[in-house]
């Protein structure tokens, strides 16, 4: 399969660190308009809208929000819009859109050490798919534990067991956190 694409970015970001937030907000706005005459095989747009808010209270503990929204038009299946939970496969579970909101509580265990419990729930709709079907609703939950690597530059080494339904689950070793 073959695309080819041009879009348009709107971001506004007041955290304080891009790697380890503990307060402020991220807004992003971006889409992509895939087209025959960019060498790409169909015509389609992509739209996301992903909004992030992080909270600090208590001693180093951070309280993090995602919303995230995956608009498709005409867009092939293979690029309809998937669901992006931790405990799922990218990809596995598509729709013609997508939203999830997410919540991930960091708690600071010491000096270099935190711990993460998260939970959200993704839905996917459109055409004749509707988020009041709970076979369209994908919830997740799960728990890590981070080291930080990189103090000044709030780098983490980030180990994450994630739950979704049906069987779904994903362990997830990484640096940085997931939002």
């Amino acid at each position: 399969y073959r695309s080819g694409g041009l879009g348009l970015v709107v971001q506004y970001d007041s955290r304080d660190n891009e790697n380890s937030p503990t307060q402020g907000w991220l807004a992003n706005l971006n889409n992509i308009a895939y087209r025959e005459s960019l060498g790409g095989d169909d015509d389609f747009d992509i739209v996301r809208a992903d909004i992030r808010y992080y909270w600090a209270h208590g001693k180093g503990n951070v309280l993090a929000v995602r919303q995230l929204n995956h608009f498709t038009k005409d867009a092939p299946t293979q690029a309809n819009a998937p669901v992006q939970l931790r405990g799922y496969k990218v990809g596995q579970y598509n729709g013609k859109y997508m939203s999830h909101i997410e919540v991930e509580e960091r708690f600071r265990l010491g000096e270099k050490f935190t711990a993460t419990l998260f939970a959200g729930i993704a839905c996917t709709y459109g055409g004749d798919r509707s988020c009041s079907d709970s076979e369209n609703q994908f919830p997740a939950a799960g728990a890590g534990v981070q080291y930080l690597l990189k103090p000044k530059e709030g780098i983490v080494l980030n180990l994450e067991y994630a739950q979704g339904k049906d069987g779904n689950y994903g362990v997830y070793l990484k640096m940085g956190y997931a939002y």
